[in-house]
């Protein structure tokens, strides 16, 4: 009997080759989807948590800064038009963050010849979010009727004045007509009243109207109020008077103070002007009318009242024309510097 030896090298070459059919059986099972399955199935199920994940990141970032669109769906080009009261139901909301329509008007090199380029900067800025401020910078032709001293007076206020920009659209001069007395005053309160209030504002007065020449008579209306509590004499009651009695002239004269006290059973003492003789007026609980030149309240003549000073030594006032200046404290010796007169009423 006799035996075949194998070779080595045969047996290699077969083991390969099996090996190489068997990768190839593989590769072509998994393209046909019969094997790795679940494997997949795992890889398709990670990509959609995170694709997930990545959504809900992108709407709450989105949220914390207030961009919805439609049905709570995330949309950064999306503007709010409404919003939810705290009891679920939907309210009105404002839409200030819209440019309003009259801004596309505005033809800013005209207002910069006009009113320089500080005033017309901060027009512009208001009139980016506020209707009545882009109407007027669009229509500043409107106001030439009055002469351009006035145009340009009524254009600054509104610059500088949102709570005026509803005078200031709304401009006219009519002879009668306004609201007399005033509001319910709080005890112990100083009243605020404006010269654009636009229940007497556009009452004919002086050159023109209360609203931008009645300081004087807005002044003296809130030293009656605050130094008696009585609300029935208004800014239009005491330009009656001032008519009437002839102390107009170019705004109020000076002199109807000690007029009209007596009339309204106040004393009036016009002092010398000093800090001294201010602060201590104040300290004694009376409140003073300040006529101050040109400075932080005017470019020419004003009114304002001072009525207390803190602990700090600042002063506290109520300038009619401006809520924003009523809104600080002065330094008393500042304000005294641009003094021209002081009026110390007591009741």
């Amino acid at each position: 009997m006799s035996f075949q030896q194998n070779n080595p090298q045969n047996t290699l070459t077969r083991v390969l080759v099996i090996l190489i059919a068997a990768v190839l059986l593989l590769i072509v099972l998994r393209l046909a989807g019969c094997i790795g399955g679940e494997s997949d199935s795992a890889d398709e199920v990670a990509s959609a948590e995170t694709s997930t994940e990545a959504q809900e990141a992108s709407a709450d970032v989105q949220a914390s800064t207030g961009q919805s669109g439609e049905n709570g769906q995330s949309d950064a080009s999306s503007s709010p038009t409404s919003l939810s009261s705290s009891d679920g139901t939907e309210a009105s909301g404002s839409q200030a963050s819209a440019t309003p329509a009259d801004y596309a008007n505005i033809d800013e090199s005209a207002l910069q010849n006009l009113l320089g380029k500080k005033v017309t900067k901060a027009l512009m800025k208001k009139a980016q979010t506020n209707e009545d401020a882009a109407w007027i910078a669009a229509n500043y032709q409107n106001y030439e009727q009055y002469g351009q001293d006035q145009q340009v007076k009524l254009l600054t206020l509104a610059s500088r004045e949102t709570q005026a920009l509803a005078f200031v659209r709304n401009y006219t001069e009519i002879e009668t007509e306004a609201s007399a007395g005033c509001d319910t005053l709080r005890s112990g309160a100083m009243p605020e009243l404006y010269q654009w209030d636009t229940r007497w504002a556009w009452v004919k007065y002086s050159e023109h109207c209360i609203g931008t020449s009645g300081c004087g008579v807005t002044a003296l209306a809130m030293v009656y109020q605050g130094l008696t509590g009585d609300t029935s004499k208004s800014p239009y009651d005491l330009s009656v008077d001032s008519v009437e009695n002839d102390y107009v002239h170019s705004g109020t004269d000076p002199d109807f103070y000690a007029f009209e006290a007596e009339k309204l059973g106040l004393t009036c003492e016009e002092v010398s002007v000093s800090s001294s003789n201010l602060k201590s007026a104040l300290k004694k609980g009376s409140i003073v009318i300040i006529n101050v030149g040109p400075g932080d309240f005017t470019t020419g003549g004003h009114y304002i009242v001072a009525y207390a000073v803190d602990g700090l030594g600042k002063l506290h006032v109520r300038d009619p024309y401006s809520a924003v200046n009523t809104a600080k404290t002065w330094d008393l010796d500042s304000v005294v510097g641009q003094a021209k007169r002081l009026f110390v009423f007591s009741k």
